[in-house]
This record gives structure tokens, sequence and C-alpha cells, in this order.
């Protein structure tokens, strides 16, 4: 099968980067042909390995026109989701909700991108989302629900666990303000 992972700027040690980086390894190792579609790709600022896959650089204003000759489209990011104009078989896989194109603004190309967004949302074939708290701030914002709920989940093996219970926190993700690591420490 012929599967294109479509994430619009892999620039960051982030968990949508990585997690288009395993789930292309583990379809290719189930023998399908995966194709990384990007509107940027800087490898030293993210996962070098996503080289080992092809690479289609894809125009920020390409994405809403572009045909993909695959059998099924991934998308990962807002700008990447602009397929499901010109493609039927996209699965839109919403990691966060945290951009500048979603609230705020009233630029004119911010709100032809929000128009943009909520239409091309309603071709999507399936909407998932990444937690129950992604799901329901998805639906409040668009008035959709999300067809399924797959949790990316960690490397364990990267992970070391206490074994006993003590004042210790285990945090799970980058560093950056749209984290909240912040209400975590605070609630600590």
């Amino acid at each position: 099968m012929r599967i294109a992972m479509a994430h619009s700027h892999l620039t960051t040690f982030g968990g949508g980067e990585r997690f288009v980086l395993e789930v292309s390894r583990r379809l290719a190792a189930a023998r399908h042909e995966i194709t990384i579609y990007t509107s940027t790709y800087i490898p030293e600022m993210t996962y070098p390995e996503l080289a080992s896959f092809p690479l289609v650089h894809v125009s920020p204003l390409q994405w809403a026109t572009l045909h993909v000759k695959a059998d099924a489209i991934l998308a990962h990011t807002f700008g990447a989701n602009l397929l499901a104009y010109g493609n039927p078989n996209v699965a839109y896989y919403v990691h966060s909700l945290r951009s500048r194109y979603l609230t705020g603004g009233s630029r004119p190309d911010l709100i032809l991108r929000r128009a943009l967004d909520r239409r091309a949302i309603r071709h999507d074939r399936r909407i998932i989302a990444n937690s129950q708290f992604t799901a329901r701030k998805f639906q409040g914002l668009y008035q959709q629900s999300v067809t399924d709920l797959v949790y990316c989940g960690i490397d364990s093996s990267l992970c070391v666990v206490p074994e006993t219970v003590g004042d210790h926190a285990l945090y799970l993700g980058r560093l950056a303000p749209e984290k909240g690591l912040e209400r975590l420490l605070r609630w600590w």
C-alpha cells in the first residue's frame, strides 16, 4: 500500500515529528511504501532519520491543490490537512490544537486560513485525536466529533521509572511553553 505521511514543518524534536517517524518505520516494516510530504525539513533541528524515507517538498500554497498518488494519506498538521481538498483518502491526526491560525488575529490571511481549515475538516475521511482531551477540544472548536482516538505511546526503553513511590514526577514531553509544564510544577 502507498501511504503518504504529511507534516507541514519537520523542524523540531517534538512528539508530532516523532510520531511521523515511528509510524513510518512501522508501516515500512510491514512492507508499505511510505513517502513523507512537507514544506520544511531541517534535519539538524528534528529527527534526521526522517530522511531515510522519500521526502517530497510541498510549497505552503500547494497543500490545498496537490493531488497525492497514495492509497492513504495521514495528515499531521493544519497545513498538511488541506490535502483533504484534492484527495478523498485523508485521515487527519490531531496532535495539538495550539495554532495561531485557530484563534485570535484579524489579519485577512488568518481569517482565510481558518475558513480553509474548517472546510478541509469536513472533507477528511477520518479524524483521529491523540487523547480524550484533544478530542473534546476539537469537538468544541469545530463542532464535529473525532472518529478515532489513538494515543501516541512512548518507548519505555528510553525511560527509567522509579520502583518506589516518593517525591518525584515523570514528565514525558518537549520543554516548550505550550506544553504547560509550569501548571504541573505549580500543582505538584
